[in-house]
């Protein structure tokens, strides 16, 4: 039996907003999401430590929302449509690259326009 003043952990409901320091010193926001098959996903953004940290992290958890309105996580295209290297690599750098550095996200952006794609964006991801 747990201590009374042990807090008990309960799972984040969906679109719920969660926030943690990391063993770095960092601040991590986490959102809960499900995608269209019922399957929880997680996303998150890392803020660095410092001055403003509360304000910071409320406005990561508002960037989180924004991306996800309706509190889910989308397939990349709608059923049908064959999705190619170039459209997953466009998402990507729009919504996955919140976790690195600006210096960081520009230089992969660059490397993905100007190496990847052209080779291989307009191949269709099932081949």
């Amino acid at each position: 039996m747990a201590d009374a003043r042990t807090p008990t952990r309960t799972r984040s409901a969906n679109g719920e907003d969660t926030s943690f320091v990391l063993p770095s010193g960092k601040v991590k926001v986490q959102i809960s999401l499900y995608d269209e098959d019922g399957v929880r996903r997680r996303r998150s953004k890392t803020i660095d430590p410092g001055s403003g940290i509360k304000g910071r992290t409320k406005q990561a958890k508002a960037e989180l929302h924004a991306q996800y309105p309706d509190g889910k996580v989308h397939a990349p295209t709608a059923p049908g449509v064959e999705t190619t290297v170039g459209d997953v690599l466009d998402q990507w750098s729009a919504h996955y690259l919140n976790d690195v550095a600006q210096s960081t996200a520009e230089n992969y952006r660059t490397m993905a326009r100007k190496h990847v794609k052209p080779g291989l964006g307009t191949i269709p991801l099932t081949d």
